[in-house]
């Protein structure tokens, strides 16, 4: 009996299309839109607030400033005005005139050509004087931004038909000083550098931070807003307004006043004091009386505009012996008022000497106020470090950039005393950036042209070399290093390729010979890298029909032929114009053996994607050989380099201020620059051993120099690893040259404590070392300019501090450069937990 059963049917479900999330999309759009919103908001009452504070720091500190090098700037910018209107045969003032007085037939404009032109000759005549002491350590970049400034001031204040400028030049070859308004353009200057440095550095310690995170750490969606997002808005907005409202200086310093000493004499009460105006007229009285009410008024003296301590004496009448006397002191100025505390005295009885602290001038926080604001930045910090990715990124790199931009040292360098060291600033973090970004011809280039505008830019960069050299990678070396000089050659250009004829040294400003072989060394390195593209195609021509058993066509055989022709007429014109301009006398010059080779055989081994850098290696090495093989002028660099490095034959600068080791070492334990340190041996023992004397500043130098390394190698470690403490190995140098070489300054400290605002993005510690150096590095500066005009009341405990324990607040320092040292070998909590997760268990 057989079962029928029915075919099983198979039921088909049908698949349903999923509806797509829109959510997460429009989410994360949200999201952002808002992070921009609070980038935007912050970052124009960021730009508003620093302009007005750099404003009223330059308004209120004409007291305490260093006039000299603003007077010294603007001589050398018109010195070289009126040396590049005498070479192009102008009148004196010939630029101002046609600027103001457009039709006038005997003047006109100067060119930048015209400039430049100038600038050479200023060099040359002032490294050909007898004295070697220049007086002149500007480099060329330094020296045209001083010329076109001089420019600029000649063509606004010209109104005469002499073309001197507003309020008239004395007829000599000495400039008198100019008002200091006029120093504005600079100052915007020096805005502009600071304000591109903080954007910069947003940039930078956005990208670190964001490529950072441990081994059980997951990037969030960004429409997942973080818990701790709140409360760093909160801790952010309490501590910059409390920042702002608290140092932002007022419109005017107060008058300071000051009673010293009250007695009898002759029936009345003198009292003695001392009043200081703050470089503003006003007026003092002392107001008194037999009542605390203080009824009674003395008659109202002028007040000094000086801003120096003036003795004050007043005689208070009639009164009675036995009467208690209530008095003080009251001064005013431009619609200020500052008074003394009431002082009792019985009349007949000993002279009352007061021991009170003086009043008015600017008023500062006291402790606790600064107190609050370090637990409101260490929240502040510390919640921007709990965000979760990806928003740490953009919060961290925003107090980054607040940090720069409101970085007490630097706005006292560039408002306060007027120096050029902030202009190097976006070249150093731009050149981090683009090094991080693997575009190393780029950031090559900005330290190039970074470093004619200060030398000191080469000492602290130098790290950018070693870093991708102990990281194995030769080839961004080459490139970073290629980029350097090509960047300080392109600057360089109009002046190492014009030449001196050896036997009577007259100069040639405008010589062919050497732009030319410039251009025909070019053209063959392309024409051999051109040729060097063909061998492929003639290694698989040959391989495919050559050794194959068909037998070989004529279009092949032309064609290999052709090719072969080619690259002999390729390789016989780049001899041909790597020579044809070269004086006879060079012709066996090694530079031009090496480069031709170098020319005709690299192309041949390289890659075709490594030819484009190759030939900015080429273009480098032969813009600087031309000077070699044309007697190229060196006198901008026996100027601006070479003087400059014996320029303060001192161990430090900043007398009573800057306390480094150099500073310390001289001060404590009698050290100076040429003091022999020891001897230093090579070679085999014998008479084959060679013997070099040690002085300090070598072993200094020397000393630096090893440490660069270590930070180049503690960059490559780091950087593997992807860790943000790469920014700490890349900033340290600027530490470490400041606090270890000789012949410092305290301004250098500007750079490092701007660059160590990257802190932010790598632990709460840090970043609290940070405002520690910020603090010190500031001090150290305002001490100074305090000092150095006379102006304690401006600060009194600042400028105590840094007075009374100069230069043993140098062995802090050197704690804190140690610290950072270690701090930047030592692997981050995560990459602790990342190797303990690879571990098996």
């Amino acid at each position: 009996m057989s079962v029928e059963t029915e075919p099983i049917q198979s039921v088909q479900t049908p698949v349903e299309t999923p509806r797509r999330d829109l959510w997460p999309l429009a989410a994360n759009v949200l999201a952002w839109s808002v992070v921009a919103v609070i980038l935007l908001a912050v970052g124009a009452w960021a730009a508003r607030t620093g302009i007005q504070l750099r404003h009223d720091l330059w308004a209120n500190s004409r007291t305490i400033r260093f006039k000299g090098d603003i007077i010294n700037g603007y001589r050398r910018g018109w010195d070289v005005m009126r040396t590049a209107e005498s070479a192009a045969g102008l009148p004196t003032n010939s630029d101002a005139l046609a600027f103001t007085h457009a039709g006038d037939p005997k003047a006109r404009q100067l060119t930048i050509r015209d400039i430049w032109l100038g600038i050479m000759i200023n060099y040359d005549e002032t490294a050909g004087q007898g004295d070697a002491d220049y007086g002149l350590d500007y480099l060329p970049l330094r020296l045209m931004t001083m010329t076109l400034w001089v420019r600029s001031v000649e063509r606004l204040g010209a109104r005469d038909r002499d073309g001197f400028p507003r309020g008239g030049w004395p007829k000599s070859d000495d400039p008198s000083p100019q008002p200091e308004d006029d120093a504005q353009p600079l100052l915007d200057m020096n805005t502009i550098c600071e304000g591109i440095a903080a954007v910069v550095m947003l940039a930078l310690v956005w990208i670190w931070v964001g490529r950072w995170h441990g081994a059980n750490e997951i990037v969030q969606p960004a429409w997942v807003w973080p818990k701790w997002m709140l409360a760093f808005l909160v801790a952010s907005i309490g501590f910059w307004y409390s920042l702002q409202t608290s140092i932002g200086p007022p419109p005017r310093p107060t008058p300071m006043v000051q009673i010293t000493n009250v007695a009898t004499a002759n029936n009345a009460v003198t009292v003695h004091g001392i009043v200081n105006g703050q470089e503003q007229p006003g007026r003092w009285r002392i107001q008194w009386g037999v009542t605390p009410a203080m009824e009674r008024k003395s008659s109202i003296h002028g007040a000094s505009e000086s801003t120096l301590d003036v003795v004050i004496t007043s005689q208070l009448r009639p009164v009675h012996t036995g009467d208690t006397v209530y008095l003080r002191l009251v001064a005013t100025s431009n619609g200020f008022s500052s008074d003394t505390d009431v002082i009792q005295y019985t009349v007949g009885d000993p002279p009352l000497t007061v021991d009170q602290p003086a009043s008015g001038g600017l008023a500062w926080p006291d402790w606790t106020v600064w107190m609050r604001m370090l637990a409101l930045f260490t929240i502040m910090v510390a919640t921007a470090r709990a965000l979760p990715l990806p928003h740490r990124g953009w919060a961290c790199g925003l107090l980054a950039a607040l940090l720069v931009w409101f970085d007490p040292i630097t706005l006292i360098n560039s408002h306060v005393w007027p120096q050029w060291d902030v202009w190097i600033l976006p070249f150093i973090v731009s050149a981090i950036l683009f090094a991080t970004l693997d575009m190393w011809v780029a950031a090559g280039l900005l330290i190039g042209v970074g470093a004619m505008f200060k030398g000191q830019m080469l000492l602290g960069c130098g790290v950018l070399i070693i870093w991708p050299l102990f990281s194995g990678r030769i080839g961004a070396t080459l490139r970073i290093a290629a980029g350097i000089a090509l960047g300080a050659g392109f600057v360089v250009w109009p002046m190492i390729l014009s030449t001196v004829d050896p036997h009577n040294q007259l100069r040639n400003y405008a010589a062919p010979d050497p732009v030319h072989w410039v251009l025909d060394a070019m053209v063959a390195a392309v024409l051999m890298a051109a040729a060097s593209r063909l061998l492929p195609i003639l290694w698989r021509a040959g391989k495919q029909h050559l050794l194959s058993p068909k037998s070989v066509t004529m279009k092949n055989t032309i064609l290999l032929l052709g090719s072969a022709l080619l690259i002999d007429a390729a390789w016989k014109l780049t001899l041909f114009l790597l020579h044809r301009h070269v004086p006879a006398a060079e012709l066996s010059d090694p530079l031009l053996l090496w480069l031709t080779l170098a020319i005709i055989l690299v192309p041949w081994i390289l890659r075709g994607r490594f030819l484009g850098y190759w030939l900015v290696i080429v273009m480098a090495a032969v813009v600087w050989t031309a000077p070699a093989l044309f007697n190229g002028d060196f006198a901008w660099k026996a100027v601006g380099i070479d003087y400059g490095s014996i320029k303060f034959p001192i161990m430090a600068m900043g007398n009573m201020s800057f306390s480094n080791l150099p500073q310390l070492l001289n001060l404590k334990y009698r050290w100076d620059l040429s003091d022999i340190i020891g001897t230093f041996s090579w070679g085999h023992p014998g008479d084959s051993a060679t013997a070099t004397d040690l002085d300090a500043k070598t072993t200094m130098s020397w000393a630096y120099g090893i440490l660069l390394v270590f930070c180049g190698i503690a960059a490559a470690i780091q950087g593997r690893r992807k860790d943000p403490r790469t920014l700490l190995a890349l900033s340290l140098p600027w530490l470490l040259f400041t606090m270890f070489m000789g012949q410092m300054s305290e301004r250098y400290l500007l750079w490092f404590s701007a660059l160590s605002a990257a802190m932010v993005g790598v632990s709460v510690g840090l970043s609290l070392l940070h405002v520690l150096l910020a603090i010190m590095a500031g001090g150290m500066i305002a001490a100074q300019l305090m000092t150095q005009y006379g102006d304690p009341g401006r600060w009194p405990g600042v400028n105590d501090f840094f007075i009374h324990n100069y230069p043993e607040i140098a062995w802090l320092m050197v704690l804190l450069t140690a610290l950072y040292f270690v701090t930047m070998f030592l692997p981050s909590r995560k990459e602790i937990d990342r190797q303990d997760a690879k571990t098996p268990s």
